[in-house]
């Protein structure tokens, strides 16, 4: 009798195990998901060095624009690297001009540009989207 306990207690010990260890992978998937679902940081700064340029494209015209972001430390005020930016699509809703402050999301690493499809213009308070075919 005492061995069916030992027996029955270890396997409960294995089924409750077993079920905890799903619901943590269960977990950090769902967090590994949130995380990459809503990935990269937001940066806020000017936008300096604005400029547009359309290509070819099939039958129609890619339009593209690139300018930097210039941001500064909020402490300090010590100025911060420049973000590059490209924007490419078929057609834009919304605009920026350089000075205006704008606001976007993404992934950035210095040396890289940022390529973004939308961000918001803060000084003029719209939404600014790429539009692609």
């Amino acid at each position: 009798m005492p061995l069916f306990y030992v027996v029955f207690v270890l396997v409960l010990i294995i089924i409750l195990g077993a079920g905890i260890y799903q619901v943590i992978k269960r977990l950090n998937i769902k967090r590994l998901y949130d995380q990459n679902k809503h990935s990269g940081e937001e940066f806020e700064g000017k936008v300096n060095g604005f400029s547009t340029k359309s290509e070819p494209y099939g039958n129609s015209t890619l339009q593209i624009w690139t300018f930097r972001i210039l941001r500064f430390d909020e402490k300090l005020g010590n100025p911060l690297p420049k973000i590059p930016i490209e924007m490419k699509g078929s057609r834009f809703d919304g605009f920026i001009n350089d000075e205006d402050t704008v606001r976007v999301k993404g992934k950035w690493k210095e040396g890289e540009i940022l390529k973004v499809n939308e961000l918001f213009n803060v000084t003029n308070n719209i939404p600014v989207k790429v539009h692609t075919w």
